[in-house]
């Protein structure tokens, strides 16, 4: 086969099913916001090139530069994604609205701040397996409000307020991984709470 044809082949498809996507919504009268839906993805792959592995500063910072040929670019809001709502759900006006915080390691590295005492906190509290486990228990109502009523029956109060306190503590992390400030000053205190964020 051609590579050629096949490659082809693929856009045409791509653009046929957006085309028709649209005038689906056209025709229901439903229109979206500008570049309100991702296209396409760019993927950044890197490999460890000492025994350190990928979280050392070194390349971290290489990582962020990397980032910034796209992110620092003056164009960048003519075609990123955009942030039309608030965490609410009602629209930003248009003055306000930004681009999306990209899916990257670096924001989560180059947060706004990074409270050292608060992950360690939430990382001791997540080595106490029944905390894990009754967090996942409750997650559908923590996490996304459905489900309450069977997931939190027999969970004393205490608990469940303990739970609360949990999930607050870690988005008042994660809410600054937004790549906008300086490297943490110990990216393996980062790694080890990213790494027991997973058991959730």
């Amino acid at each position: 086969y051609d590579v050629r044809s096949k490659a082809y082949d693929s856009f045409r498809l791509a653009k046929e099913a957006v085309e028709d996507k649209r005038d689906l919504k056209e025709n229901a009268g439903v229109v979206d916001p500008r570049q309100s839906e991702a296209l396409d993805m760019v993927y950044w792959i890197y490999e460890a090139q000492t025994d350190g592995g990928m979280f050392t500063k070194k390349a971290l910072q290489d990582m962020k530069e990397a980032d910034d040929i796209m992110l620092a670019d003056k164009d960048w809001d003519q075609y990123c994604v955009l942030e039309h709502f608030n965490k609410d759900g009602s629209p930003k006006p248009e003055e306000n609205v930004t681009c999306k915080t990209p899916l990257s390691a670096t924001t989560i590295f180059f947060p706004e701040s990074w409270d050292s005492a608060l992950a360690t906190s939430v990382v001791d509290r997540l080595k106490n397996e029944e905390t894990v486990k009754l967090y996942n228990q409750m997650a559908p109502c923590l996490e996304h409000g459905v489900q309450c009523e069977a997931v939190m029956q027999g969970v004393p109060a205490e608990q469940q307020s303990a739970a609360e306190q949990l999930k607050a503590d870690i988005e008042a992390i994660t809410s600054k991984w937004t790549g906008s400030g300086e490297l943490v000053q110990d990216p393996q205190e980062v790694a080890l709470f990213c790494a027991y964020l997973k058991l959730l």
